[in-house]
């Protein structure tokens, strides 16, 4: 999931349709992730980092890398 120089590498594994856009006041980056329909939580594992965030859906990873570091301890998931 790291490129060779060590910096994250972005991919969507289960290419499941995903956005990533900012609120209009331009305080809050929204990701948002469409997954099947009748899918557990219990088949989510969500990994919030300050410069990524990392969603293992049934053992396929999608991983997107964020241009500036985000407050995670005021992030809902």
């Amino acid at each position: 999931m790291y490129t060779p120089e060590g910096n994250v590498r972005q991919c969507n594994q289960g290419k499941y349709t995903f956005s990533l856009d900012e609120s209009a006041d331009g305080t809050k980056l929204i990701f948002n992730l469409e997954v099947p329909k009748f899918m557990t939580t219990d088949a989510l594992n969500v990994d919030l980092q300050p410069t990524f965030v990392r969603v293992d859906i049934r053992g396929k990873i999608t991983q997107i890398r964020f241009d500036e570091d985000i407050l995670v301890e005021r992030s809902r998931v």
